[in-house]
């Protein structure tokens, strides 16, 4: 359920480069995928920690996403000759 809100997300806020925005998100996701064997080792395989510490990273997550989600296009979706002037 969650990829479906973030992958439908990322459609409304840029149509036009819905591709690059997914591929930049699921970096960081991978990025973290990346990370976690270490994490595990580092804290001797405590699985109570392990578990709560990627708890507390998808409740940030959320939570993020719940304060900064708009579901409206943004200014880098438009192409770089329709911008208008800042000035």
């Amino acid at each position: 359920m969650k990829n479906r809100i973030l992958g439908l997300n990322m459609v409304d806020i840029a149509p036009n480069s819905t591709g690059s925005l997914y591929g930049i998100v699921n970096m960081a996701s991978a990025v973290a995928a990346f990370f976690a064997p270490i994490f595990a080792n580092i804290v001797d395989f405590n699985w109570n920690l392990v578990f709560g510490f990627a708890v507390a990273f998808y409740v940030a997550g959320f939570a993020i996403f719940c304060k900064f989600a708009r579901f409206k296009p943004q200014i880098f979706n438009e192409a770089k000759d329709q911008l208008e002037p800042l000035m």
